[in-house]
C-alpha cells in the first residue's frame, strides 16, 4: 500500500507529518481451468484466499480440496492499470458443473466492474483527467478536517 503524507497538520510531535496507509483496489479477474469467470474489485493481497472463499461462497466449489492449484499473476506495467489474475485449477466435476450454471455476477456497488467476466472487457489506459488547480487550492487542513467530521455527516444504516 502506498503511503500519504499529510502536509500542514499542527501537531508538536513528531516533527515530521504523520503517514497514513491508503488502501488500493485493483480490478482482479477469476479464472477456472483457464476461463474466465469474473471480475472483482478489491485489494490485492492475500487473492488466493480471497478466490478460495469466493469460490466457496459462491457455490462453484463444494469444498476447499476441490480445488487443486491456485497462482496468482499481478500486472503492473506502468502503462496500463495495475490489476490481477487469479488462475485456479479444479476438478472436472466442479467445473462442469460451473459451465452448465455460468452468469454473470451482479456487485454489490455501482463502478461497474464487479461482476465482468473477464479482465479484458475493462479500459485498464483510461483519458487522463487535467490536473485543474484544485487541490493546490484547498486550505491544508481540509481534506483532515473531512475526513475527521465524516462519520458525523453519515447516516447510520442499522
Amino acid at each position: 500500500m502506498p503511503n500519504v503524507r499529510c502536509a500542514g497538520i499542527a501537531m508538536a510531535r513528531p516533527r515530521s507529518p504523520p503517514m497514513h496507509a491508503v488502501g488500493q483496489e485493483w480490478p482482479v479477474a477469476l479464472l477456472f481451468n483457464g476461463i474466465s469467470h469474473a471480475v472483482m474489485m478489491c485489494t490485492p493481497r492475500d487473492l488466493k484466499v480471497f478466490a478460495l472463499g469466493f469460490s466457496l461462497t459462491e457455490g462453484i466449489v463444494e469444498r476447499g480440496s476441490d480445488v487443486h492449484d491456485i497462482e496468482v499473476y499481478y500486472r503492473d506495467d506502468g502503462i496500463a492499470l495495475p490489476h490481477a489474475e487469479v488462475h485456479l485449477q479444479m476438478v472436472q466435476q466442479a467445473f462442469m458443473a460451473l459451465k452448465d450454471k455460468r452468469r454473470a455476477l451482479a456487485g454489490r456497488t455501482g463502478c461497474d466492474v464487479c461482476g465482468i467476466e473477464s479482465i479484458d472487457l475493462l479500459d485498464l489506459q483510461p483519458e487522463q483527467v487535467p490536473d485543474t488547480g484544485f487541490l493546490a487550492k484547498l486550505a491544508p487542513d481540509t481534506i483532515e478536517r473531512a475526513a475527521r467530521e465524516l462519520r458525523e455527516h453519515q447516516r447510520s444504516r442499522s
